[in-house]
């Protein structure tokens, strides 16, 4: 069996963990992927040579003039962007409008939850805590407390401005969006 659940797709990787595949009792269509792939080939030619538009395969871009980001939320993604950020040495500050980070997990729908075993969502390089108190499906609290632990972890609460809105942002005059 788990030579059926090799991978071949890039989007898909890293491989799923064989325990979880095997539980959820699924088998990847590879045609299905490479059908997408030729999709989203078309899709970045159409994009190429639009404003913003970054292909992002050979080229690394310069951002060593960067010393400061703001990043709006302090949901699961805001919170990975600040810590890659403090990794490599530029401060970050999270603006979150509410008192508490975890975006949809801090508010959401009271019975909502994981639709995927939890080891399929988890932060990169930071598994659930092995404490044995997660559900193999986590509820949303037990999300909502996985992501607190995970900014507690990396100290991301330090660079968090909590109940605090953006409201407008714009470049500032003379430098370029």
């Amino acid at each position: 069996r788990p030579d059926s659940l090799r991978l071949s797709c890039a989007n898909l990787t890293p491989p799923l963990p064989i325990a979880a595949a095997e539980l959820m009792g699924f088998t990847i269509d590879e045609k299905a992927c490479d059908a997408r792939a030729d999709c989203k080939a078309d899709q970045m030619a159409r994009l190429e040579g639009t404003p913003g538009f970054r292909c992002g395969t050979s080229q690394q871009e310069d951002f060593s003039h960067v010393q400061r980001v703001a990043v709006v939320g302090a949901g699961v993604a805001g919170l990975q962007v600040a810590n890659l950020l403090h990794q490599v040495g530029i401060q970050c500050v999270i603006f979150e409008r509410t008192a508490e980070v975890g975006g949809v997990w801090r508010e959401n729908y009271a019975d909502c939850g994981l639709q995927v075993p939890r080891e399929l969502y988890q932060f990169p390089g930071f598994p659930w805590p092995a404490d044995g108190k997660w559900e193999l499906f986590p509820s949303r609290s037990q999300v909502q407390e996985y992501v607190r632990c995970y900014a507690r972890q990396f100290d991301i609460y330090e660079c968090c401005k909590l109940e605090t809105a953006v409201l407008q942002a714009s470049p500032k005059q003379g430098a370029s969006a």
